[in-house]
């Protein structure tokens, strides 16, 4: 196909397209058009705990949501959902995705043990990483990618 100097632009791209054969016939043009989604799928607000001095007793439970622009779609990637990591006491822990999936809120937690109890610090995420498993896209099907969450907010 010879496409010319065409490149798709973010938004709504239409062009006519048809077939010459090698003599020179030609079919006749038909309406090719689609939507280019270039949106960022970002995180606009964290809302949770701030790092501070915490104390954890076994069973209890911190959460953070994380607020996107637009409805995101959350499943799971060999079995596993996506997570936030957090720091308590010096060790990295992982608040697993709860609820909120095709809506623009997603809630993360975490269920303190009985080797977590205790005060100390505990270090709010600062990045929403998908290495932990799962997916989450938009939709479009664009997937979300890691990036440095805002403050938590009040």
């Amino acid at each position: 196909a010879v496409w010319g100097s065409y490149r798709p632009q973010a938004g709504e791209n239409r062009w006519w397209v048809r077939q010459v054969d090698p003599a020179g016939n030609g079919s006749t043009p038909v309406s090719v058009s689609f939507t280019l989604d270039t949106a960022t799928d970002r995180v606009s607000r964290l809302e949770g705990p701030k790092s501070a001095t915490y104390e954890a007793v076994e069973g209890s439970v911190v959460s953070w949501t994380l607020q996107f622009d637009q409805p995101m779609q959350v499943a799971p990637l060999n079995g596993t959902l996506p997570a936030l990591k957090f720091t308590f006491r010096g060790r990295d822990l992982l608040a697993r995705y709860q609820e909120g999936s095709g809506t623009n809120r997603l809630t993360y937690a975490y269920t303190f043990t009985a080797l977590d109890a205790g005060t100390g610090s505990l270090t709010a995420p600062v990045t929403s990483c998908l290495c932990y498993g799962g997916t989450i896209t938009d939709a479009a099907g664009n997937r979300h990618r890691k990036q440095a969450l805002p403050p938590v907010a009040v």
